[in-house]
């Protein structure tokens, strides 16, 4: 009978403790979660949820990760290629990106370094990259464009250098990080 009593102390003692200790955590990441919510990550997780969606109009078009492509364009002859509006590319552009129409009128200029199209959240540049491919030319699609560049910690730049606006296409789309101003 003593060791009934002793283990249903210890059994009593254990599940005490995993209530206790369950109980802390749980507050813990509750507390954590609405006192101090990190409105970066939800905005990247919208991003990466909208392109999701746009991506089923587009589904064999080779995306490249924005990090990646920040990598590649140190090391690699990358042209960016922004198939935005003229007035949203006067706002800011990638580093040394061209506009579409300027890509457009000769891609064989341009063999020998590997393009990579964007956009705000890389939809137009996919239907781009996507009617390119259907040519027989190789263009990547920045996934989740100029949104997830930024937010990956890539630069934009205006005819002055470095800039902290940009022009997102629509209200839906303010999903720049905290310190950009977006333009619609």
């Amino acid at each position: 009978m003593a060791k009934k009593s002793l283990f249903s102390g210890w059994l009593l003692f254990f599940c005490s403790l995993f209530i206790v200790v369950s109980a802390v955590l749980l507050c813990r990441n509750w507390t954590t979660a609405f006192f101090h919510p990190d409105p970066a990550a939800d905005k990247r997780e919208q991003i990466d949820k909208l392109y999701g969606e746009y991506k089923k109009e587009f589904p064999q078009v080779l995306d490249i990760e924005p990090k990646l492509a920040m990598d590649m364009s140190r090391k690699l002859r990358v042209l960016f290629v922004d198939d935005r509006e003229e007035a949203e590319q006067r706002v800011s552009m990638l580093p040394g990106a061209v506009p579409a129409r300027v890509y457009l009128q000769d891609p064989t200029k341009y063999s020998a370094d590997i393009v990579i199209g964007y956009c705000t959240i890389s939809y137009r540049s996919g239907i781009l990259a996507q009617k390119l491919q259907a040519q027989g030319v190789t263009m990547y699609n920045l996934k989740g464009g100029m949104l997830a560049w930024l937010h990956s910690g890539g630069k934009i730049f205006d005819a002055n250098g470095e800039t902290r606006r940009i022009h997102v296409y629509e209200p839906q789309l303010d999903l720049a990080p905290e310190g950009y101003q977006a333009l619609w």
